[in-house]
């Protein structure tokens, strides 16, 4: 390059040098007044930050001066015409103005430009939520609820509020069938604090897409049958058994099926002192038995029980066993009591050692019982009294309707 070129080309460089350093220094500063929340101190050391331009509209914008806020908007869009929060300014005079049309456009402008922009997709999700169009407005409620974890609780209640509408339910089941973050919650806001019909509706919706884990259908039968809901709990899980499985007043009686511990199936509880497993049939026994064994701690209660649906009247309790070594102050018994602690019925107290035989129980369920439990108990009134060891093995109890008034015996098992 001849020497007379390169003096301008040089002088051009020294000077774009040095209002490149002004421009980093004026930012600089700008940028720390507004840290500091001095919108107008950032505007005047650089007159065009986007920064402090945004603010500035927002803040204006929170002051109900909407014009000013649009018009400062402009020109923010000059200075940064990617910058979301300028649409949505201009979206938010439009919406004021009655004008939704050209504010639903500048809201999706500014969504595309600044996709966590809460307020713009809000007023989307609203938008979109009166015009029926459910499956387009929970794109944003999921963004929302994804990005904001302060509005959370707040959004979850009106999804729950929308879940009575059957077409939102429709539109809300694929979104949960996908897990987002805050499903769970949704979930338990949804069993907790709504109509029981319409968390119905939505388990069971989820469930016939395979959405639903185990524990949260174990969760939803157990607040079901806390809610005294004995009849939608039953319902429910009897939904979730294979094809062609065989009901009864007791499930799975003899054993022979994996114990799972939800519904209406035999749950084990840890209770320190006890161990309660599954084992092979034992000589004598007609199947799989439960085996029980208890070493040497207080048990007011035995860590196996199951939730019964009985039909009001008269019913018989068996159970098929045998013990070795079992004492215990009083001994032990099986009862059945009514959700609400009344107990209907119980068999003779069981003590000792004895070979496999069957106990049986008189037992009446009255008509304002809606739910049951079955269980093992040990009726002593003290601590102290409720020490129990040795062992027991279980192989059925059933509970089947009386054919007369039945009363408290003790029958002897010729199979045993």
């Amino acid at each position: 390059m001849k020497p007379a070129l390169r003096l301008p080309l040089l002088v051009g460089l020294a000077t774009l040098a040095v209002w490149s350093g002004w421009r980093i220094v004026a930012h600089t500063r700008a940028d720390a007044a507004l840290a500091q929340g001095d919108v107008e101190t950032a505007l005047s050391r650089l007159p065009g930050h986007p920064g402090a331009l945004a603010a500035l509209a927002e803040r204006q914008a929170a002051a109900g001066d909407l014009a000013a806020a649009a018009r400062t908007a402009h020109v923010l869009i000059q200075a940064a015409p990617l910058e979301g929060r300028a649409w949505r300014i201009l979206a938010q005079e439009q919406a004021a103005a009655g004008h939704t049309d050209q504010a639903r456009e500048l809201y999706a402008k500014a969504i595309a430009l600044s996709p966590r922009d809460l307020p713009s997709r809000a007023w989307m999700a609203d938008d979109l939520l009166a015009q029926g169009r459910y499956t387009e407005a929970l794109v944003h409620i999921d963004r929302l609820l994804d990005t904001s974890p302060q509005t959370r609780p707040a959004l979850l209640g009106v999804l729950v509020q929308l879940s009575a509408d059957e077409e939102f339910v429709d539109a809300l089941v694929p979104v949960l069938v996908r897990t987002p973050g805050w499903r769970q919650a949704y979930l338990r806001q949804l069993q907790t604090a709504s109509d029981p019909q319409t968390a119905a509706s939505v388990m069971a919706a989820l469930g016939a897409e395979g959405g639903l884990t185990q524990s949260e259908h174990a969760a939803w039968i157990d607040e079901l049958i806390r809610r005294g809901q004995w009849g939608q709990a039953y319902a429910h899980w009897a939904g979730t058994l294979p094809a062609g499985t065989r009901l009864s007043p007791v499930f799975n009686e003899d054993f022979s099926h994996p114990l799972s511990g939800i519904g209406f199936d035999w749950r084990v509880r840890t209770i320190p002192g006890q161990t309660i497993a599954i084992e092979p049939a034992l000589a004598g026994a007609q199947g799989p038995v439960a085996a029980l064994e208890f070493r040497g701690r207080p048990a007011p209660e035995v860590g196996l029980e199951q939730a019964l649906l009985l039909a009001p009247g008269n019913h018989d309790l068996e159970v098929r066993l045998r013990t070795e070594n079992l004492r215990s102050d009083g001994g032990l018994e099986w009862i059945v009591a009514c959700a609400d602690g009344r107990v209907l019925g119980t068999t003779p107290r069981i003590t000792g050692s004895s070979e496999w035989h069957t106990l049986s129980g008189a037992i009446q369920v009255p008509a304002d019982c809606p739910g049951q439990w079955l269980r093992l108990r040990n009726p002593a009134p003290t601590e102290r009294a409720q020490w129990t060891e040795g062992r027991m093995w279980v192989d059925r109890v059933r509970v089947a309707p009386a054919n007369r008034p039945a009363s408290v015996t003790q029958v002897a098992d010729p199979a045993g």
